[in-house]
């Protein structure tokens, strides 16, 4: 007789595990009240565009792989070449051509926007060094570019793009490619040389759908239907039994010989119960809630994409902390809408916003006409608050969890994004290092 399993959590984690799980021969029952997480979508302008994740990292094949599974190759999606901009209180400058924020070229007279001659001179002099890609993002990039350039540019387009600090991402992990190019080439600025996807545009360095990556959850509950049973609930209660879990619903409850828990922590820690060893710990989990607006504009003054593909906000110096003009990245949006309309991404991470009303459409009026400098008349808006926004969490935070699970059964597994960080990549990379082992 089959082991049993429940997966609880519809989000990208909890479909790639059910799939996992039921390829490996186990009976599997996947729980959630809504299947996709945060690759979701809004309506908006006839549209339906990527309301959470909008693309995955190029910078491992993973992403692109678990595509082709799916059978989406076809329907690939690559950003315009239109560049993009980083925006401090005292200026402007544009990301140089390059990766992630590292240039291929420190002569380039785009970095004297950011840097002075001196941190430049600096810069040169590290880079010089032999490679050496062991630590953090932040400590390799420090130990060969210099504190600046990690400050200016690669730390806020990590952020963005990965949805954490760089001093929490290795950098071998991150970008496998570029440290294997940068060991043979001898330093760091000569392997993003040698990158073939190097570009003045962070968000260059990404893919995603033709119609949006919420397609990627259609195809994974389509594949997931067929394996596993689904169940449309919300847990409300889990306790060890045995060997195994009894784990409760609003009406009912059954025994699973394992659990893979894929939803947010708040919830498994309700569900243990908040005096329980699980529940003491989950609670010290950071989860962080964010807030995204869309807007639907006419304004001809976007026609030239005067940030271009978008730009990261830095130091307060505007309420919203990225913006991404939609339209210009992305070629099917801008095939979609007519001349001298645009639709604008902009990021406020913890700040809410009220979802309606002229509040709204006031602020987002003055936010897109000061980050763009231009005049835009709003058509409609759309806000999305993700109230437990997964945050990559301390690994002293995830400890005392995994002890707390360890503690009570060998067949929990924790496959959720508060655990393995909140970036798809790094979902996707887990499954498939998991389905190999």
């Amino acid at each position: 007789m089959s082991r049993t399993r429940i997966v609880i959590g519809g989000g990208i984690s909890g479909l790639l595990a059910a799939i996992r799980h039921a390829d490996s021969g186990e009976e599997v029952s996947l729980v959630s009240p809504e299947f996709g997480g945060q690759i979701a979508s809004v309506k908006i302008a006839g549209l339906s565009v990527d309301a959470g994740a909008e693309a995955i990292s190029t910078a491992n094949p993973a992403g692109e792989q678990l595509l082709h599974e799916l059978g989406l190759g076809e329907m690939f999606a690559y950003p315009q070449p239109s560049g993009s901009s980083i925006i401090s209180s005292e200026k402007r400058w544009n990301i140089p051509f390059g990766y992630f924020g590292i240039p291929a070229d420190l002569s380039t007279p785009t970095l004297l926007d950011a840097f002075s001659q001196q941190e430049l001179a600096l810069a040169q002099q590290l880079d010089s060094k032999n490679f050496n890609p062991s630590g953090s993002v932040a400590k390799v990039v420090t130990d060969h570019l210099g504190a600046a350039f990690l400050e200016r540019l690669v730390d806020p387009i990590v952020r963005s793009i990965h949805g954490s600090p760089s001093n929490e991402l290795d950098f071998a992990a991150t970008f496998p490619d570029l440290a294997e190019k940068a060991i043979r080439a001898g330093s760091l600025v000569a392997g993003v040389q040698k990158m073939s996807r190097a570009s003045n545009s962070p968000g260059l360095n990404v893919i995603s759908l033709r119609g949006g990556l919420h397609q990627m959850i259609d195809a994974l509950v389509h594949r997931v239907s067929d394996k596993v049973k689904l169940k449309r609930s919300q847990v409300s209660s889990i306790k060890a039994a045995g060997n195994g879990w009894d784990v409760g619903f609003a009406d009912s409850s059954k025994f699973f010989d394992s659990v893979t828990w894929a939803a947010p922590a708040l919830i498994l820690a309700k569900a243990a119960g908040i005096d329980s060893e699980i529940g003491r710990a989950a609670l010290m989990v950071d989860q962080k809630s964010t807030s995204i607006a869309f807007a639907h504009v006419n304004a001809p003054g976007l026609d030239a994409a005067p940030l271009g593909s978008g730009a990261i906000v830095r130091d307060g110096t505007a309420l919203a902390q990225a913006t991404t003009h939609l339209s210009a990245k992305w070629e099917w949006i801008a095939d979609s809408l007519p001349l001298g309309q645009h639709l604008i991404r902009l990021s406020f991470g913890e700040n809410q916003l009220p979802e309606s009303g002229d509040g709204l459409d006031a602020l987002l009026k003055s936010e897109i006409e000061f980050l763009y400098g231009t005049e835009v008349d709003l058509l409609q808006a759309k806000v999305v608050s993700w109230t437990q926004a997964l945050a990559r969490s301390k690994p002293e935070q995830i400890a005392p969890l995994l002890q707390a699970i360890d503690s009570n059964a060998s067949s929990f597994e924790l496959v959720s994004g508060f655990a393995r960080g909140n970036g798809v990549m790094g979902i996707i990379t887990d499954h498939i290092q998991r389905r190999a082992a």
